[in-house]
């Protein structure tokens, strides 16, 4: 019998992991600027977290595909569908992740 150990943890970086790693590499971002008196988007022009949301939202979807392989095959549209509510749930999660966290910092709009 297969350790269901690797599932859960695809779920668990699914869930919860994309939105811990991105917090924490904002806050690191806003650290690392605020000890050299600056924002992180003024002193790196090209700021990636727009790139890395969008990492961590698909590394996220490959987690949750691959943990529900045999769904993806029999349901492919219920799969599809909740492959796109989860994309749109976990970005609107991270915007929250990123304006709590700068907000924490000192940076509120």
């Amino acid at each position: 019998m297969r350790s269901p150990l690797p599932l859960t943890l695809l779920r668990g970086w699914a869930l919860a992991g994309v939105w811990l790693v991105y917090g924490g590499f904002v806050y690191g971002s806003y650290r690392y600027a605020l000890a050299r008196g600056d924002l992180p988007y003024t002193l790196w022009p090209q700021w990636p977290v727009l790139y890395l949301g969008i990492f961590f939202v698909l590394s996220g979807l490959f987690a949750l595909a691959v943990v529900n392989l045999r769904q993806l095959r029999l349901r492919p549209f219920v799969a599809v569908t909740l492959g796109l509510v989860y994309a749109v749930l976990m970005s609107g999660g991270l915007v929250v992740v990123h304006i709590i966290v700068a907000c924490a910092n000192g940076d509120c709009l």
